[in-house]
């Protein structure tokens, strides 16, 4: 019996082998990376305490915030008409001058 191997079936037998390592290697570098971004199985859980002084720091830090988103949406809301009267008149001029008179 007698076994004959050609150029052509070793250069197949490599090209083989080629794409089999390369899947390979794929898959493992897959692994690592899982392995590396994956959450631990066992959370941690901290349980943390209230203390109370600093439960009081945290509202009264809420309650100036608060104060302060106040005193900015009183800032960027736009003034009514009645403190404008020069802004009226200076419309009614330029009415006036165009001749549309109301």
């Amino acid at each position: 019996m007698t076994l004959s191997i050609t150029e052509t079936d070793l250069v197949e037998v490599i090209e083989i082998a080629t794409w089999v390592g390369g899947i390979v290697s794929i898959i493992v570098v897959a692994l690592v990376f899982y392995l590396l971004v994956r959450p631990p199985r066992r959370a941690k859980v901290r349980e943390v305490e209230a203390d109370p002084s600093e439960v009081e720091e945290m509202i009264r830090l809420i309650e100036r915030m608060e104060a302060r988103l106040e005193v900015l949406e009183r800032t960027v809301e736009p003034e009514p008409d009645h403190r404008r009267p020069a802004l009226k008149v200076v419309e009614q001029v330029s009415e006036i001058e165009k001749g549309e008179v109301k």
